[in-house]
């Protein structure tokens, strides 16, 4: 069982994987992709860079594999078949222990959404569990913003809600958004584990 301890002052989610069970989703879609753009995106691959956002991570992609991928072109197929399997699966369910944890803390500690997903994603995610009015902030891989491992989503948070950062918990179920997390200095929970 999670507890939140009597120190902290504001709560951050990642959304995908954490608060939403949506991972089953990206993962199809970036593999479409990779079929679609002849390229081996594998889930594994995709698992080692939850959290970052897609423009991100194909300019990696380009990097570490000698990739000439459009980003803007990949993040546009991604989103169409994002959206056709998710029209295919229906409403976007909890994770029941996480979405638990910020319904509880709902109007007792301030909280922000942190995530990699653009912002349609995002918000058609909060509003598929009834969860859209309940953040100061929701920060998007849509947000002028260095995605995970970069601690900037973070402080952006720990930011709208007047907070310090050791003064905040995120809940992160990524390598890289656990790592951006504490390179920000917050507590953070592995939600995986």
């Amino acid at each position: 069982m999670i507890v939140v301890p009597d120190y902290i002052k504001g709560l951050i989610f990642d959304l995908d994987g954490t608060l939403v069970d949506t991972m089953p989703l990206h993962l199809k879609s970036w593999v479409a992709v990779g079929e679609f753009f002849n390229v081996p995106i594998t889930e594994e691959l995709i698992n080692q860079h939850l959290g970052s956002p897609t423009i991100a991570l194909v300019n990696r992609f380009n990097n570490d594999f000698g990739w000439g991928l459009d980003p803007k072109a990949v993040r546009k197929k991604k989103s169409e078949f994002y959206d056709k399997f998710k029209l295919k699966q229906g409403k976007i369910k909890p994770i029941e222990k996480i979405y638990t944890i910020a319904l509880d803390q709902r109007g007792k500690l301030p909280m922000c959404i942190a995530t990699g997903s653009s912002r349609g994603n995002a918000i058609r995610s909060l509003e598929d569990i009834g969860a859209t009015d309940w953040w100061v902030k929701v920060v998007t891989g849509s947000d002028d913003i260095p995605g995970k491992p970069n601690p900037e989503i973070f402080e952006v948070c720990a930011e709208a809600m007047s907070l310090r950062p050791e003064d905040c918990m995120v809940f992160e179920d990524g390598p890289s958004g656990i790592e951006a997390a504490t390179k920000a200095g917050m507590l953070v929970v592995d939600v995986t584990k």
